[in-house]
């Protein structure tokens, strides 16, 4: 059965207050391009190491798909390797904070999940680390910086530059793991237990660290769900817990604290890498969310004192956890969208706050087996910010259609829990315009098991979010793998990033089933260095389409617009007018001339597709109603 998600399009609609955002720019097909292959929904797979504690039917997916017929050939950066590993796994949803660059010096600390040699328990399994003193990385790694196995580091230096750390949590005692050393990048590793106090003895896991305005460190860490072996806190199955250092991580004054919004009367469950955190001086943002979940973001003015909740996508099953997915109460289940959980959020320096999360669907048709199924194939990435306020996420990225056919062309895919755009991460240049990467599946490069890789895009504002350049392709091989990408925080004139490489799509590491090319295989780390004003100015090059594309003028307009088409004389042919929505609000057959008006004043605000066909010219354009 083909599911045509009208509910997906959804996503595109701009209300009337949204009409300043623009992407007129872009070039895109309209609603209702398939993927190339099927897919059937596929289980949602909890991580399933192994962790020790203290006593303890076919459906295919139609999707919006972009276009990226040619990308300018700009394409000026740098590239070095840093380390390496074995693990694949860098996250379940969310990038973790795994690159820091002190903005004053340019002095950058990098981290990821190391395994040294193929292990298949990953029993030497830890932090990698490599260190850029300002002019050069240290030699890539051959042990992790701790003696006991540990996973998911962060790393942070604090603003008075007087201490460098690393949180991960420690697997043998379950709790979190704080390494430090007075002198960045030199030195011996201390490695402390217990700072970040546990409500129970099961620990806390998946953490994340941010530093704040002066002398302040803000992080947030998981309860062991269920799934995991673990027991539910305070009525969730995996809850959020803030912690708080106001003395540059000597001590932590705010421990295990449950923020009110945050518990079991808006969630049922929390699961893994499904958060985000960041600071700026007195500003620190939160943004929970996953497969199911309300995507929420908890701001606090006042360094974490005080907490403040919007809900920015909202659930339409309340603390969902093993409902059948009916919505609309026709007793079938229904396809619901949702976010994947891999999220990212940014303070900028005017205090606009900025999320971004992958977009996806769930479908669940079986209360009694504490099991869903996503849409491995669902394709975007969402997008909002404080200046929209109640304004619903804009899709505004995702896997592109490199070869202009209409059709995201798949031989097949890697697994990850998300579908074909995912893991963005955030940062801003000196100038305070602001960025993020995301990765997405790449038409044109494929593994040794015909499966496309992905790879990592980079998109850039210099308006807060109003418009944004077109996405950038940082990689250098077409059919290498380029995933979780972290973009540092605070970037000079040029943005500096890692991500790992390999050559084989999806990952070898988790879930009890490991991809048969990835099994055994070693990745890169890779840090990247590229011009912001080259993202910036990155834009679609596509000469076939330019000679085709007619003008819709004005745009925006109140709804009385011209279509000056490239063609000779006119002649039969056909109009459709969509809402982003997907559904066709104004359609005619008749003769088309090269100047063709429409008059459109009855429709409402907000944005539109309008698709003009005849026997030898097709052309698609967006255009925005504005009063």
């Amino acid at each position: 059965m083909k599911y045509f998600s009208a509910a997906f399009f959804a996503l595109f609609f701009l209300s009337a207050a949204q009409a300043q955002y623009q992407q007129d720019d872009w070039k895109f097909i309209p609603p209702g391009i398939p993927v190339s292959l099927s897919s059937q929904f596929a289980p949602f797979k909890p991580e399933s190491e192994n962790i020790t504690y203290p006593g303890s039917s076919d459906r295919t997916n139609i999707f919006h798909s972009f276009i990226q017929p040619k990308q300018s050939d700009l394409r000026g950066f740098t590239s070095v390797e840093i380390g390496n590993t074995y693990f694949d796994l860098q996250t379940n949803a969310s990038v973790c904070h795994s690159l820091f660059r002190d903005e004053l010096s340019g002095k950058m600390n990098a981290v990821w999940n190391f395994a040294p040699t193929i292990d298949p328990d990953f029993t030497s399994r830890g932090t990698g680390y490599n260190y850029f003193n300002g002019n050069f990385w240290q030699p890539n790694p051959t042990s992790r910086i701790e003696d006991v196995r540990t996973g998911w580091p962060n790393v942070v230096v604090t603003s008075d530059n007087a201490h460098e750390y690393v949180l991960c949590h420690n697997l043998q005692f379950g709790l979190v793991q704080i390494n430090s050393r007075p002198v960045p990048g030199e030195g011996s590793w201390i490695e402390e237990l217990g700072n970040l106090q546990a409500p129970n003895t099961f620990g806390v896991w998946w953490p994340r660290i941010i530093r704040g305005g002066s002398p302040y460190l803000h992080a947030i860490a998981l309860t062991l769900p269920t799934l995991q072996g673990g027991i539910k806190y305070q009525g969730i199955d995996g809850a959020l817990l803030y912690y708080r250092s106001s003395d540059n991580g000597a001590t932590w004054d705010k421990q295990k604290i449950v923020i009110e919004g945050l518990d079991s009367l808006s969630y049922a469950r929390i699961r893994p890498d499904n958060y985000a955190i960041d600071a700026y001086q007195n500003n620190v943002a939160i943004v929970v969310g996953g497969f199911g979940n309300d995507l929420a973001l908890f701001f606090s003015p006042s360094s974490g004192l005080t907490w403040e909740k919007t809900t920015i996508q909202k659930f339409p099953i309340a603390r969902f956890y093993d409902q059948v997915s009916d919505v609309n109460g026709d007793s079938i289940p229904d396809l619901v969208e949702t976010n994947d959980g891999s999220l990212s959020v940014l303070i900028d320096k005017s205090g606009t706050i900025h999320v971004w999360a992958g977009y996806n669907q769930i479908y669940n048709d079986d209360s009694t087996d504490n099991q869903f199924s996503f849409e491995p194939t669902s394709n975007g990435i969402l997008y909002w910010n404080s200046n929209l306020d109640t304004l619903p996420m804009q899709l505004i990225t995702g896997a592109l259609d490199l070869n202009y056919n209409g059709v995201l062309d798949a031989t097949g895919y890697g697994f990850f829990n998300s579908g074909f755009a995912t893991h963005p991460s955030s940062g801003l240049d000196d100038l305070g315009n602001l960025y993020f990467t995301y990765s997405a599946l790449y038409e044109n490069g494929i593994d040794k098991d015909q499966k496309n890789v992905r790879h990592t895009y980079l998109m850039g504002t210099s308006n807060s979010g109003v418009t944004w350049s077109y996405p950038y392709d940082i990689a250098n091989d077409p059919n290498s793998e380029c995933i979780y990408a972290c973009i540092a925080r605070e970037n000079d004139a040029n943005l500096h990033l890692i991500y790992q490489k390999d050559f084989c799509a999806g990952v070898g590491a988790t879930y009890n089933d490991p991809d048969p090319c990835n099994n055994g295989e070693l990745s890169t780390i890779v840090y990247i260095e590229v011009s912001g004003n080259e993202v910036l100015n990155n834009t679609l090059v596509d000469e076939v389409a330019a000679e085709k594309d007619g003008i819709i003028f004005p745009n925006p307009s109140s709804g009385e617009i011209e279509l000056n088409l490239p063609i000779d004389h006119p002649g039969k042919g056909t109009i459709n007018v969509c809402d982003l929505k997907g559904k066709i609000v104004f359609e005619t057959s008749e003769i088309i001339s090269p100047s063709q008006k429409l008059k459109l004043s009855f429709l409402p605000q907000g944005f539109y597709i309008a698709h003009i066909a005849s026997d030898d010219f097709n052309f698609t354009t967006k255009f925005n109603i504005v009063r």
